[in-house]
């Protein structure tokens, strides 16, 4: 696998996914640029600190995204900057509020700041299998979302505007939409951590029915993924 050309911007850069995105990267050669929220911790990238540019800033803010992308300029963009907090079922319209301000208003400010620069080629962005919601699974692209949170309607969202705005852009805008991603550095709330580790600890570990229809993405798969979108 070849190195992106030019410079590269990450956004969640400093989580889970995104960081094995960002050591990657580096990896290969690339100039890397990571912009994350001023509240973010950077653990993750302490060994690639060095050899990556970070930017502090919040998508909601609009004039500070675009100053920093084009300060950038970047040619390849990888979108995986999302508030997840709220993934379930929440009837207070707040949690709606925020949702729409962080992942959906937030994505179109970059993709804006993004086209104004126009030094993009791509922008490949990270959906995920709760867009499916109740959707009958196994899940197909061409299946119809039913999301069930806050936080996956407001990523089916996204992916509706992106197709909408694909012609105006100026550059590729992708979306891909991985099932149950696991791997080194994943938080302990998460289904694979938490069940190794009481295997590990011989506890009894509490499932469901196990009804569920699910792929499990090791997370070196879905970044090779992502750098050949």
């Amino acid at each position: 696998m070849t190195s992106p050309e030019g410079p590269v911007l990450v956004t969640g850069g400093t989580g889970f996914i995104g960081s094995h995105l960002v050591h990657a990267l580096v990896g290969l050669g690339a100039e890397v640029h990571v912009l994350h929220r001023p509240s973010s911790a950077r653990g993750r990238l302490t060994d690639v600190a060095e050899r990556v540019t970070t930017w502090v800033g919040d998508l909601t803010d609009a004039q500070s995204i675009q100053e920093i992308c084009a300060e950038i300029e970047p040619r390849s963009v990888y979108h995986l900057a999302a508030d997840t907090g709220v993934r379930l079922a929440d009837p207070e319209l707040e949690a709606v509020r925020a949702s729409l301000a962080q992942n959906v208003l937030g994505s179109l400010n970059l993709v804006l700041a993004l086209r104004r620069a126009g030094s993009t080629r791509v922008l490949v962005r990270l959906g995920g299998v709760e867009e499916y919601g109740r959707g009958r699974a196994p899940f197909r692209e061409t299946q119809r979302e039913a999301p069930v949170s806050p936080y996956s309607a407001s990523q089916v969202a996204v992916t509706h505007y992106l197709q909408m705005l694909q012609p105006s852009l100026g550059f590729d805008a992708l979306t891909l939409r991985p099932s149950l991603v696991y791997g080194p550095a994943q938080s302990e709330r998460f289904f694979v951590p938490s069940l190794v580790r009481a295997c590990l600890a011989g506890r009894v570990f509490a499932m469901t029915s196990g009804t569920q229809v699910r792929d499990l993405l090791f997370v070196n798969d879905l970044v090779a993924a992502l750098l050949s979108a």
